[in-house]
């Protein structure tokens, strides 16, 4: 027995086909949500990525004042961070005993020929999932003119990994790895 249909509307069944397919995918929903295989046994909130910067940040200086701190010159406990607006905005400037201050490389050229010295300055680079977890790298340059002009110079750098904590419902930090030339 088949059903009749006029300019896609189908006479003799109770029912429209968007509430069927409606149903379908509902259907198809809820039997993947009680799969195990279908999603992560833990519920996952959407991470703070400010948040992860700035623990990635500030864990990074501690780390370095460290393990460098009497190798260099450099005070940790002061330091400049090359300004990214899609990663430095609203970071904090202080964490602990730790200062720290956000300038783009105009001010930052201002400000190694106001010091007449070289200095380091710290970049942040975007985060990345590496496998089960997320990374955020954070390099030393230290701020030198060539010429008038603002050279860069790599030196250290800081490699931070989170694991995210089913239980406390939130990445934490899982290790930091420190390198340099």
């Amino acid at each position: 027995m088949g059903l009749a249909t006029n300019g896609g509307k189908v006479y003799g069944a109770s029912f429209s086909m968007r509430t069927t397919s409606t149903r379908i995918l509902l259907l198809v929903l809820y039997s993947l949500a009680g799969s195990p295989i279908g999603f992560s046994q833990c519920k996952e909130e959407p991470a703070n990525e400010k948040k992860l910067y700035s623990l990635a940040l500030f864990a990074s200086i501690e780390k370095m004042d460290k393990d460098f701190g009497y190798l260099h010159q450099t005070n940790y406990h002061h330091l400049t961070v090359q300004k990214d607006p899609a990663i430095t905005d609203a970071l904090p400037t202080k964490q602990g005993d730790y200062n720290v201050e956000y300038l783009d490389d105009r001010e930052i050229l201002v400000k190694r020929k106001n010091m007449r010295r070289n200095f380091a300055t710290l970049k942040i680079f975007p985060m990345w999932i590496d496998k089960s977890s997320l990374r955020i790298s954070i390099r030393v340059e230290w701020a030198e003119l060539e010429k008038g002009k603002l050279m860069l110079a790599i030196s250290d750098w800081s490699d931070v990994t989170f694991r995210f904590d089913c239980e406390k419902k939130e990445f934490v930090i899982s290790d930091i790895k420190l390198g340099g030339i």
